[in-house]
């Protein structure tokens, strides 16, 4: 008896261990909203992005020394996409941003949004995979001054669902925070200047747990977590977001000492 209760304690510690990780939930689970592609994944650099598809452009918007508003472009017009949903891929479009250093390691830009413009499709059949696929979206609305439908679709997990200590760098690794909820104020503790290392944020203590926890807490409902957006313009485009989750896979390798 006396054998198997130490057995169960072993065991029980074993599994505390494991929950207590530097958030390493798999960010390419289902529930996490992967991207639709065996060719490259939220984890692709812009590097590998150009080496897989050599034929694209890249432009730039804002001033590079302002990392904070600035946004690299990589469209790929030509080539051999594959599908997405039982559709013929016609181009693709990613967005990639800069980020911050970690203990003064400098960090490749990160892959915020990639687009894929379909060669046909019904746009209410696709809506319904959608649908299928993440569960119920948000209701068909029209885009501001225009008659462009368009929905989106939000993962069921997101930041809440990894490690604490993860889940607060990664909200701390952007160049320039998401304004969202009051996760601005408490990295810069209320002092509205940007960091020049993750490390550095003011507000930012991945040792305490408290500290990372009131940071990700400041993230409101339905913005934690990666989404996709449908629309119609000359066609139907899948646009898939990272959102919050954004620089998650870079801060589980940082933390893994990767």
């Amino acid at each position: 008896m006396k054998r198997s209760l130490i057995c169960l304690l072993a065991v029980l510690l074993l599994l505390c261990t494991a929950c207590s990780g530097s958030g390493a939930a798999n960010l390419n689970d289902e529930a996490f909203m992967p991207l639709p592609s065996e060719k490259f994944s939220w984890q692709s650099t812009l590097e590998e992005v150009q080496k897989l598809y050599p034929e694209g452009e890249l432009s730039t918007v804002g001033d590079e020394n302002e990392p904070a508003n600035y946004y690299m472009f990589y469209n790929v017009e030509q080539g051999d996409f594959g599908q997405v949903l039982g559709t013929d891929i016609k181009s693709l479009s990613f967005m990639f941003r800069p980020v911050l250093p970690y203990n003064g390691k400098e960090n490749q830009p990160v892959l915020l949004q990639a687009s894929f413009t379909l060669n046909g499709g019904d746009y209410n059949s696709l809506a319904e995979q959608l649908t299928k696929k993440y569960g119920k979206g948000s209701e068909q609305r029209t885009t501001p001054g225009s008659s462009v439908p368009y929905q989106y679709w939000n993962a069921s997990k997101g930041i809440r669902d990894l490690d604490t200590q993860c889940a607060a760098l990664a909200l701390a690794l952007p160049s320039k925070p998401f304004e969202v909820g009051d996760s601005w104020n408490v990295l810069t503790a209320g002092g509205g200047e940007l960091a020049k290392d993750a490390a550095a944020w003011p507000g930012l203590n991945l040792n305490d747990n408290n500290s990372c926890k009131k940071l990700v807490e400041q993230i409101p409902d339905g913005s934690d977590g990666r989404a996709v957006a449908l629309y119609t313009y000359q066609d139907v485009v899948l646009e898939y977001a990272a959102n919050c989750m954004f620089c998650a896979p870079l801060a589980q390798n940082l933390l893994a000492g990767k």
